[in-house]
């Protein structure tokens, strides 16, 4: 179903459509109106305003937090993708600030780029343009960023359907994944020689490519609930839902401590 819809107690209470430019977490808040009787009301941590936006507050426009330059005589051992939208100026910057900072990453031994589709409002993508051409670690995709699309900001082609089967492939759910040089380039060939499958939602995707590559060579699977799906825990490889905010805290906790901590602000 197309939209955004609201249920309560797992029934379906209403709906309304998408709106150019806008997306559900830039929601700040919401209002019920109606005849309904309200036993109780719980939120937490609605900000005043999305931090995604205002580039020019959150983006230090300084040399070190450029990304390094990439050196032919130095081969790249880990090459991160970062899915991002336009508008989320301040979740960039705070990766830039945090893990970005790591000295695998600053040698380019490890690589990230963060891979971002235009946004609706033109004003979002002129700072975006600029954003990029300052700190070199953004690569735009030239299509108009929605959910159904993110799978393009993995293998840039425009075609995607509905699964036509009853069960998804597996596949990883949740912050990220990591996939070993084999397979990516499995992945790349059957993109340029058009064999590539596609669906509209990535990480399914991701598990169908793995799927196909797994029935001529064995794929290892390795899981660990320290790839955490629901937010943070304890000694994580990877945490979920994080606020810029939390970002910086938790790479300052590693630095200091040594050891993957929670962060509980927003």
């Amino acid at each position: 179903m197309e939209g955004y819809h609201i249920s309560v107690n797992g029934r379906h209470i209403t709906s309304f459509p998408y709106r150019t430019g806008f997306v559900l977490e830039d929601a700040t808040g919401l209002a019920v109106k109606g005849n309904i009787d309200v036993h109780s009301i719980y939120a937490s941590s609605l900000p005043f305003t999305n931090p995604s936006f205002a580039p020019q507050k959150h983006l230090e426009m300084q040399s070190i937090w450029k990304a390094p330059a990439l050196l032919p005589e130095k081969p790249v051992e880990l090459f991160i993708g970062i899915l991002s939208a336009g508008n989320h100026f301040a979740e960039r910057m705070a990766v830039r600030k945090s893990w970005m900072q790591h000295k695998l990453v600053r040698s380019s031994k490890v690589v990230a780029r963060f891979f971002v589709a235009l946004h609706a409002r033109k004003e979002v993508n002129v700072d975006l343009k600029k954003e990029a051409d300052y700190f070199g670690d953004i690569v735009i995709v030239p299509y108009m960023d929605h959910y159904d699309l993110v799978v393009l900001k993995t293998v840039a082609i425009c075609e995607y359907g509905e699964w036509p089967e009853e069960y998804y492939p597996p596949y990883a759910n949740g912050p990220g994944y990591i996939l070993s040089y084999d397979i990516a380039k499995f992945i790349v060939d059957d993109f340029e020689q058009q064999r590539l499958r596609l669906f509209k939602m990535e990480d399914v995707s991701m598990g169908m490519w793995v799927e196909k590559f797994n029935e001529t060579r064995p794929v290892a699977v390795v899981h660990s609930l320290r790839f955490c799906q629901f937010g943070c825990i304890e000694d994580y490889f990877t945490a979920h839902y994080q606020s810029p905010r939390q970002m910086i805290c938790l790479w300052d906790k590693l630095q200091r401590l040594g050891k993957p901590q929670c962060c509980n602000m927003r």
